[in-house]
């Protein structure tokens, strides 16, 4: 998959510091939160179509707490995989 969470382009100095420092208190290792957003990505893509190039996957301290956050744009949902009690 190839893409980074710290790619220069995407987020700020700030931002890429702020994560870091999650991942680091989450112990979490850059690979692993990777692998954990091709897995997501993965999941998603059963029900939704979605553009993978504009996933998000992050980590973000809330208090004592660390929230795993997830954006992924969401283009239609597949049709294959709609209940037949929800279709027109």
């Amino acid at each position: 998959m190839g893409v980074g969470l710290l790619n220069r382009g995407a987020i700020t100095d700030k931002e890429r510091l702020q994560l870091i420092l999650t991942i680091d208190r989450a112990s979490l290792s850059p690979n692993l939160l990777e692998m954990l957003k091709a897995d997501i990505i993965q999941v998603i893509s059963r029900y939704l179509v979605i553009d993978e190039s504009s996933v998000r996957v992050s980590l973000n301290s809330l208090g004592n707490e660390i929230a795993l956050m997830i954006g992924a744009p969401v283009i239609m949902a597949r049709r294959d995989r709609i209940s037949p009690l929800f279709k027109n």
